[in-house]
């Protein structure tokens, strides 16, 4: 079952306005960003094309989405957006956080 993609972007955009301290207009215009794009995924995924073209496209998408939310953004902001998506690339922090309980137990 498909989760609806308002429910996708209302996580990310949850994650994001706390973050970044978004303002209203910064919400709405990054909203819909992500909404196309998620919406542009689900679309390249349902291309009958291979596996590899689909990577490609999929990696331009998220490029291109990536810079139209920097434009939007401030500098402090297009900092600690560029952490958070080194941290998602790496999440080896929230592993050694879940080993190290899981060690006590």
């Amino acid at each position: 079952k498909e989760i609806p993609v308002e429910v996708t972007v209302g996580k990310i955009m949850e994650q994001l306005k706390s973050e970044l301290q978004l303002d209203a207009l910064q919400e709405i215009a990054i909203a819909n960003i992500l909404t196309g794009s998620i919406k542009s995924q689900g679309a390249i995924i349902k291309q009958e094309i291979s596996q590899d073209d689909k990577v490609k496209e999929i990696q331009t998408l998220s490029e291109l989405t990536d810079s139209k939310i920097k434009q939007l953004l401030t500098q402090s902001q297009k900092e600690k957006y560029k952490a958070m998506q080194e941290d998602a690339k790496n999440p080896k922090k929230m592993k050694k956080k879940k080993k190290d309980t899981s060690d006590s137990n």
